[in-house]
């Protein structure tokens, strides 16, 4: 059925295809799009000279002469049709949500007119099946990924954050990693962490003079061990324990509290309690498996790190923000 010009379903629904649309450019760089373009340009051009092959000959036919949904569409217009929705914790879904729209679509595919069971490929005890889906098409595919990086690069906006970036060695794992954690500005508790970033790093860099080496570090530029500050730590607590009563409970004794385990731990907990999504606790406090921890891949160069971790910026936001 054609739409209906001054229909505002029909004009929602174009709206929406056309954003579809665009999603699914974003799933390729610029760069690419732009190679791509240049060499067809010389190849046809280079082709039209040396044979005699003439435009159609060259280059497939473009569009569709028949009006059907052959790229997945109807799940993509669901996908962001869902996007639209409230949140437990935002105005919007999380991406981690978004896509729970693929899923279902997927199996219920599967599981209707669409099942086929005429086509296994095997290999080694691995078997992959054909399957005439259409998100697992191509053109879905690129539209998921489209409608990530724009979504994350669009949402990051909106909440400002500070990036602690680490390097060194992580308890379970070998050698030396990069490892990039967004910490929000703002959080439930009005904690200021930008000012404590700022402080922090105005002491090493203009009251210290140093901008290179390790940033816990003794008076020989050699690194400290966490242990030094322990103490530190268990008097402060001590202190607010006394001064401020009922913040920690007479019960607890400071001397179990260790900077090794007691932050994640606690930051696990709190995170927990506020009902953050098991899959952001597990990447924030790296107990995933290593191949599914953005920014924990060994032997990557610091661009690339970042670059993963700035992909997924608002889901590990939602990890502190209610802290």
């Amino acid at each position: 059925m054609d739409p209906q010009w001054g229909n505002e379903f029909d004009a929602f629904m174009l709206m929406v295809i056309r954003r579809a649309t665009l999603d699914a450019f974003w799933a390729r760089a610029s760069s690419t799009v732009t190679a791509n373009l240049k060499r067809a340009g010389k190849d046809t051009l280079e082709g039209s000279f040396r044979t005699a092959m003439e435009g159609p000959q060259m280059v497939p036919l473009m569009g569709c002469p028949h009006l059907e949904d052959r790229v997945g569409m109807a799940p993509a217009i669901l996908s962001l049709v869902a996007s639209l929705r409230k949140g437990l914790y935002a105005d919007h879904l999380q991406w981690a949500s978004i896509r729970k729209t693929r899923s279902w679509y997927s199996n219920a595919y599967k599981a209707g007119a669409g099942y086929q069971n005429n086509t296994v490929y095997s290999r080694t005890g691995q078997s992959m099946v054909a399957t005439t889906c259409p998100t697992d098409g191509p053109w879905f595919t690129n539209f998921m990924r489209g409608l990530m990086t724009f979504w994350h690069s669009t949402v990051s906006a909106e909440v400002p954050y500070v990036m602690l970036t680490l390097h060194g060695s992580f308890k379970g794992e070998t050698g030396l990693r990069w490892h990039c954690i967004p910490i929000p500005i703002r959080t439930k508790s009005k904690l200021p962490v930008l000012k404590w970033f700022t402080r922090a790093l105005r002491r090493r860099t203009e009251t210290d003079g140093r901008v290179t080496g390790w940033f816990f570090a003794n008076a020989a530029l050699k690194r400290r061990k966490m242990s030094y500050y322990e103490p530190m730590l268990q008097d402060h607590l001590q202190s607010v324990k006394e001064d401020y009563k009922g913040v920690i409970p007479d019960g607890i004794d400071i001397e179990g509290y260790s900077l090794r385990r007691s932050g994640r731990s606690g930051a696990h907990t709190e995170a927990t309690n506020n009902k953050v999504p098991i899959e952001v606790v597990t990447t924030m406090g790296r107990w995933r498996k290593r191949e599914l921890a953005r920014g924990t891949q060994p032997g990557m160069p610091m661009t690339q790190v970042y670059l993963r971790v700035r992909n997924a910026v608002p889901t590990l936001l939602s990890f502190a923000s209610d802290f």
